[in-house]
């Protein structure tokens, strides 16, 4: 995700964004957020729901990891901090509620177009990497590959000229 949406989200949400300055050791988020920018909106709503949950029963939710995995967003919890006022039947209940938001986010991932988050994408296979890409942005990506694909050539042709010169 591009570092000025990164940033955006960051800002929005600190409690749930805090570990991003951590050790690699301890968190993931010191990669930062690691998909395309098509999932913002899918993540900035999780992340809003959780917020107001967090307001309303004292409760603090930081990520782990938030990326991409066989085209579909994942969101990993670092560790949910409950307010000790609450009871043990409370706590299970906001704990399942959290998980619930974040599987639907996932889930939803399924359908959004990673590239530019419009509804109704497909999962396509190009060699051995999965997309989930709306019909317009995996068209795009198929010509940015034919043409590196036809640059890259072209260097090669190069070299070997070059190569069959210096004989």
């Amino acid at each position: 995700m591009k570092n000025s949406l990164q940033q955006k989200l960051f800002k929005k949400y600190p409690l749930i964004f805090m570990d991003r300055f951590k050790s690699g050791s301890i968190t993931r988020m010191c990669d930062g957020i690691t998909c395309r920018d098509g999932w913002y909106n899918l993540i900035d709503d999780a992340c809003s729901q959780i917020e107001l949950i967090g307001k309303q029963f004292k409760v603090v939710v930081t990520f782990f990891q938030v990326k991409e995995k066989f085209a579909a967003l994942r969101i990993y919890i670092g560790r949910i901090g409950y307010s000790p006022k609450l009871s043990g039947k409370q706590i299970i209940i906001i704990g399942r509620l959290i998980h619930s938001i974040l599987h639907y986010t996932m889930c939803h991932s399924h359908n959004v177009c990673e590239e530019c988050g419009e509804e109704g994408s497909k999962k396509r296979q190009l060699h051995d990497y999965l997309y989930n890409r709306c019909d317009e942005c995996w068209k795009k990506l198929l010509q940015e590959i034919a043409t590196e694909n036809k640059e890259y050539k072209q260097k090669l042709k190069r070299q070997k000229l070059c190569q069959q010169l210096k004989k």
